[in-house]
């Protein structure tokens, strides 16, 4: 049985043993059956819209997931099946660029350095001087 069938049977036991408003415990009674019926319709109420709210966020999340697939479809994230040897889109980009390392002459931290910077004008992170990785 729901709640609201529930309840609508507790009015009936009640009208069934001839409980009444004539009396303190009657009206007690009869106030407090009234006050489960519209407990058990707000909750059936909020059981609706909270199933059609579900259904429409599921809506929603299958057309994100559609949305997503037009959006990525030609991009691979290194972890897919799509690659075979010939396939270069895992590759990693970073494999090509050389990294070294200098030391400032103003701090002596070590600077790490990749052959896209300037070497005649570094900034040194740790101190901010400026200076020639030549000098």
């Amino acid at each position: 049985m729901t709640v609201s069938e529930k309840v609508a049977h507790l009015k009936g036991l009640i009208e069934g043993l001839g409980i009444t408003s004539d009396t303190k415990e009657g009206k007690v009674i009869n106030v407090i059956a009234d006050i489960l019926e519209e407990l058990a319709l707000d909750a059936q109420d909020l059981s609706n819209e909270l199933e059609t709210l579900s259904d429409y966020v599921e809506e929603i999340d299958e057309d994100l997931g559609a949305v997503e697939e037009d959006l990525y479809e030609d991009e691979c994230d290194g972890d897919c099946d799509c690659c075979d040897e010939d396939c270069d889109c895992c590759d990693d980009e970073d494999d090509d660029i050389e990294y070294y390392e200098i030391q400032c002459p103003h701090c002596n931290e070590i600077v790490v350095l990749d052959d896209s910077i300037d070497p005649s004008s570094i900034k040194c992170p740790a101190c901010g001087k400026e200076f020639n990785a030549g000098e």
